[in-house]
C-alpha cells in the first residue's frame, strides 16, 4: 500500500482506485485492490488538532484484527483533494480501542 499510496504523487490515483464506476481505475488490479483486504477506509472521523488524535466508530473485532495481524498503518487524507496529509501510523502501536457502542 505504501508504495501504491506514492504512486504517481497525485491525489487523484487513490481516488481512481475507490472508485468503481467509468471514472475510476476498471483494470484488473483496480478491481483486486477495490475488493481485497488490504485497504479500509473511513470518511467520518474527529480530529483534534491539540492532541493531533483521531477518533471513530468501528466494531472492536476490526481493531483486535489488525492489531494482532500487523503491518497495517493508519493513514488521513484530505477528500476534497485526495491527498495524504500523515506519513501514517501503525495499528498495533498506535491505535487504541476506547470503548463500543454499547458501552
Amino acid at each position: 500500500m505504501e508504495q501504491m499510496a506514492q504512486k504517481g504523487g497525485s491525489g487523484g490515483f487513490l481516488r481512481s482506485l475507490f472508485a468503481d464506476d467509468e471514472t475510476g481505475d476498471v483494470s484488473s488490479h483496480g478491481r483486486e485492490f477495490r475488493n481485497g483486504d488490504g485497504v479500509q477506509m473511513f470518511s467520518t472521523f474527529r480530529y483534534a488538532t491539540a492532541t493531533r488524535t483521531a477518533s471513530f466508530w468501528c466494531s472492536k473485532e476490526w481493531v483486535r484484527s489488525m492489531k494482532e495481524s500487523g503491518g497495517w498503518k493508519v493513514f488521513i487524507w484530505r477528500t476534497d483533494n485526495w491527498e495524504r496529509v500523515t506519513q501514517g501510523v501503525d495499528v498495533k502501536g498506535g491505535v487504541e480501542f476506547v470503548r463500543s457502542w454499547d458501552e
